[in-house]
């Protein structure tokens, strides 16, 4: 994983709801140990995290920002 500090700070829309999707999804996870947790934790939340990747990609994109900051 890369670090934070790494990555430029962007913003965008698309960027907005997808960090919220994510805390809003991460605030309402089921119950742990529970068949519902274990698809929340494999399809959900890395669902959520690919679009906010791709979100982030975006925007960086828009402002000239290499796509790989290493």
């Amino acid at each position: 994983m890369v670090p934070d500090v790494l990555y430029a700070s962007v913003s965008s829309p698309r960027l907005e709801a997808a960090q919220l999707a994510l805390s809003e999804a991460w605030e309402h996870r089921p119950p742990a140990y529970s068949w519902e947790r274990a698809v929340f934790e494999k399809v959900v939340i890395p669902a959520a995290r690919a679009e906010l990747y791709a979100a982030w990609l975006e925007a960086a994109e828009q402002r000239g920002i290499a796509s790989d900051p290493l």
